[in-house]
């Protein structure tokens, strides 16, 4: 089909802030008691519920490390490819 790639899908950014999570040893609790966000809040990005704002990738950065570019693009990706497929179901 033309206009479509293997880009057209992607990861919400929770399924790669579960991860991080595992890799440190922390819960959402901590995480959420490091970057000064609600319990709720993380817990929202990591079951695909919310995405992750400029302001909050900072903050994700900040306690873990991963680049805040990493999760905005994470978080782009992830909308452009819902995006792509919902045009593409509507054709």
């Amino acid at each position: 089909m033309a206009g479509t790639s293997k880009w057209d899908w992607a990861t919400h950014p929770g399924e790669t802030l579960i991860e991080t999570l595992e890799e440190l040893g922390w819960t959402q609790v901590e995480l959420a008691r490091r970057t000064k966000l609600s319990t709720k809040h993380i817990n929202q990005i990591c079951k695909g519920y919310v995405g992750v704002s400029p302001h909050v990738a900072i903050r994700l950065e900040k306690a873990t490390g991963v680049s805040a570019s990493i999760w905005v693009r994470l978080d782009a990706d992830y909308r452009l490819s819902v995006a792509r497929r919902t045009i593409r179901r509507r054709r």
